[in-house]
């Protein structure tokens, strides 16, 4: 089930789409959140994917999905539908 929260919390958010391609070819537009993940060895960009690694599991982000990062810095895959419902 799905709950929401009664108070609106801020997340910093970008397209696996765009991610990739900021990956290829400009690294620096890359948000901040993304590159510290990379860096700490929580994210693997794929030539259309981005996977997030956990210590006991990982999630594979496909093109249309969102890279979210929380007020925590967890960064967490979200799909499309559900960004949509809960972020815009």
């Amino acid at each position: 089930m799905l709950y929401k929260t009664k108070r609106p919390a801020a997340v910093q958010a970008i397209q696996v789409v765009q991610a990739v391609e900021c990956a290829r070819a400009r690294w620096s537009d890359l948000p901040q959140f993304l590159i510290e993940a990379y860096n700490r060895g929580e994210v693997i960009f794929a030539p259309t994917s981005v996977m997030i690694m956990r210590e006991q599991s990982r999630a594979t982000a496909a093109p249309r999905d969102w890279l979210v990062c929380d007020a925590t810095g967890q960064v967490d895959v979200v799909s499309d539908h559900l960004f949509q419902e809960l972020f815009t």
